[in-house]
């Protein structure tokens, strides 16, 4: 009886020790803005926000394919706190910015016809900088599905062997990201660590992350008023699903340093709204996650 009892303690204070977190109701009410699970009772330590418009795309539910002749760009803004902003080393955070553009303009696919021709990319802006107490990279990727004879630009490379440990005399190229997007993504990341490891420690604890997408759509103006499916005939829960797809991709980008041991805690959403904008054409989910290494 006594070794039952402690059998029962022990896993009743490991299921204590696990995050309890939301699910997406089965009767979430999608045809008008709404929200689900608890308000985040602390600051997020990380947050992403990615201000899409895929008028260039084939179809907003086919946001990777590109349509012959357009181009799509991928503005990236991320930001770290720092102790003093000389003798910095940007590197780190060059990569991540670096990694954030490559990785979307990665998924971006061209039609499969004989007028069209396979994705061309080019960098068409860097700038790395430090003020106060925070330093920030800056990149603009392109991309395009150029018709046989397009003119295409060689743009600024990855400037991968320029000096990162001090920052650029001036930007390379031009203009700086700035919103709205009218032809792809604008994508700000930031935190409040001094750390822009990606490593996560075994045991560490749950770090909070808020992310935040925001799509220019259509049907804003329908899903704002709460009439129901929009002309498209989409609601909030088509939206929330391309939102929820990006912030599990956010997530698995952690990783757990050694021992081997250690996994990551599987993708769960905590908790999540959604809204429209009808005046702007915009539609906001915003999904807030923790990402925590534990013991297998």
């Amino acid at each position: 009886m006594k070794e039952l009892f402690k059998k029962l303690v022990v896993a009743f204070l490991f299921l204590a020790a696990v995050p309890v977190f939301a699910q997406v109701p089965k009767n979430a009410d999608w045809d008008k803005p709404s929200s689900f699970g608890p308000t985040p009772s602390v600051t997020p330590e990380r947050e992403i926000r990615k201000k899409v418009n895929l008028s260039p795309m084939d179809d907003e539910g086919k946001p990777n394919g590109l349509k012959c002749g357009e181009t799509y760009q991928v503005d990236v803004t991320a930001t770290q706190r720092v102790e003093q902003c000389e003798g910095f080393d940007y590197t780190p955070l060059y990569d991540r910015a670096k990694f954030l553009a490559d990785e979307r303009i990665n998924q971006i696919q061209c039609a499969q016809t004989d007028d069209c021709l396979s994705p061309y990319r080019w960098y068409g802006y860097w700038n790395w900088t430090c003020k106060g107490t925070e330093a920030t990279v800056q990149v603009t990727e392109f991309v395009t599905c150029p018709a046989k004879g397009a003119t295409l630009t060689a743009g600024y490379g990855t400037q991968a062997k320029t000096d990162k440990k001090k920052p650029l005399d001036k930007p390379k190229g031009g203009p700086p990201p700035s919103e709205p997007v009218t032809n792809g993504e604008f994508v700000t990341e930031s935190g409040i660590s001094q750390n822009v490891d990606w490593a996560l420690a075994c045991d560490s604890k749950p770090m909070p992350v808020a992310y935040t997408y925001e799509v220019n759509s259509p049907s804003a103006q329908a899903l704002e008023t709460g009439m129901g499916k929009s002309a498209l005939g989409r609601n909030f829960e088509f939206y929330f699903k391309l939102a929820e797809a990006e912030a599990k991709k956010y997530h698995d980008q952690f990783k757990c340093s050694p021992p081997a041991n250690c996994k990551l805690n599987p993708f769960k959403v905590d908790s999540a709204s959604w809204t429209a904008n009808g005046g702007a054409q915009t539609i906001t989910i915003v999904i807030n996650f923790t990402v925590q290494c534990v013991k297998k």
